[in-house]
């Protein structure tokens, strides 16, 4: 690498010097080469060392989320299908008409049409469409009662109300989402 005339001049420059010089010179040398050393390979390493660590903390807390999540949709999931062999015999008709005859309004039923929708690739939506005539607020708040707390995840998305007299007629709309 160097030629020999120039390494014969060091080494001759160095045999040249005090004891004290040259003492001081090797100190020099090995602290220019120890500085070298951790700026050119320990610093990097440890700073590389502390982006990876970083990056594993950050990527385990957003697994521990999303834990979290999965765990709360499997709990809604389970809520609202109950277990999931119910969920495959459950009748939105056949409910209904059991709550309409369990609380005394079967005879007031004008009709009762079922209908369903996708609502995407995944779930589906029931509905039935049931109409009432001369039926009392509270005979219907009663029925709206039974229907939401029937625990099978039905909810109402259409009422519509007409008042004759004492009485109403409604067309109600009870409906559930599953998945397909």
């Amino acid at each position: 690498m160097w030629s020999s005339n120039f390494r014969s001049g060091l080494q001759d420059r160095f045999r040249s010097l005090g004891r004290r010089d040259r003492a001081a010179l090797i100190i020099g040398v090995l602290v220019l080469g120890a500085l070298l050393l951790f700026q050119l390979v320990f610093q990097p390493l440890h700073a590389s060392c502390e982006r990876l660590e970083a990056s594993v903390r950050t990527q385990e807390a957003e697994l521990s989320e999303l834990k979290r999540i999965v765990a709360r949709y499997e709990r809604l999931a389970a809520n609202r299908s109950g277990n999931p062999d119910a969920a495959a015999d459950f009748n939105l008709f056949s409910l209904l008409e059991s709550l309409a005859a369990g609380s005394g309004l079967m005879d007031r039923v004008d009709y009762m049409r079922p209908g369903s929708m996708d609502l995407d690739a995944m779930r589906k939506e029931d509905w039935v469409e049931v109409k009432l005539a001369g039926v009392t607020v509270k005979e219907l708040t009663e029925l709206l009662y039974l229907i939401r707390s029937s625990g099978n995840g039905v909810y109402v998305k259409r009422l519509s109300a007409r008042k004759e007299g004492d009485y109403l007629d409604i067309v109600l709309q009870p409906a559930v989402a599953r998945m397909k």
